[in-house]
């Protein structure tokens, strides 16, 4: 099962995958000035997002999507970032990609976010 998850949510008993550089994700991972400028109001929400969606287009993000998608077929596997607006995060994009182009071949749920509950997920 496939999840999301804000960087406050703690997760036990789950693979996690932060969306931070130097973790062995950097081929999913958003543009740091980017999103630095998005932060800032220099970068539309629909331009990060075209710039991200364009970035899961490439060979090495589709080799990582597809290895994480197979884990999720079996595991729970969350992707963890530190954007506090789903609606408007790359960690859901990402999902949503993942989805796109994996459901079909596996038998992959994605599951939605998870939310602050006060206890270990």
């Amino acid at each position: 099962m496939l999840y999301t998850a804000g960087a406050s949510v703690r997760v036990d008993r789950m693979k996690v995958y932060c969306l931070v550089r130097d973790r062995g994700n950097d081929a999913v991972v958003p543009d740091q000035l980017e999103m630095d400028q998005y932060r800032r109001g220099m970068l539309t929400w629909d331009g990060l997002r075209v710039s991200y969606l364009a970035k899961l287009m490439t060979s090495e993000a589709e080799e990582w999507m597809r290895r994480v998608s197979s884990e999720a077929v079996s595991h729970d596997v969350v992707l963890v970032s530190d954007e506090g607006d789903y609606e408007r995060s790359c960690r859901r994009l990402l999902a949503e990609m993942i989805m796109s182009m994996f459901s079909g071949e596996k038998s992959l749920r994605y599951a939605g976010e998870l939310k602050e509950t006060g206890k270990s997920i």
